[in-house]
């Protein structure tokens, strides 16, 4: 058993130029995104997601664009 108070997550991106698709299209530069299962639990500026969400695998971006939720149905 953990000590950790963080909620665990399927998976991390971090180190991530994030670009939401809310309706003030906010941007983070420095951003993360929790995933889990097939949902996106968080997004967020980097030191707040990982403040509050930890996962097993975490998957370095390398500040490449991100933008969760979009569903690309180009064939």
């Amino acid at each position: 058993m953990s000590d950790d108070p963080r909620t665990r997550c399927d998976l991390l991106v971090t180190n991530a130029y994030v670009a939401t698709m809310d309706d003030d299209r906010t941007m983070y530069p420095s951003g993360a995104v929790a995933i889990s299962g097939r949902d996106v639990a968080a997004v967020g500026p980097e030191r707040e997601v990982l403040a509050t969400w930890r996962a097993d695998r975490v998957l370095d971006a390398g500040g490449s664009l991100v933008h969760p939720g979009l569903v690309e149905a180009h064939y």
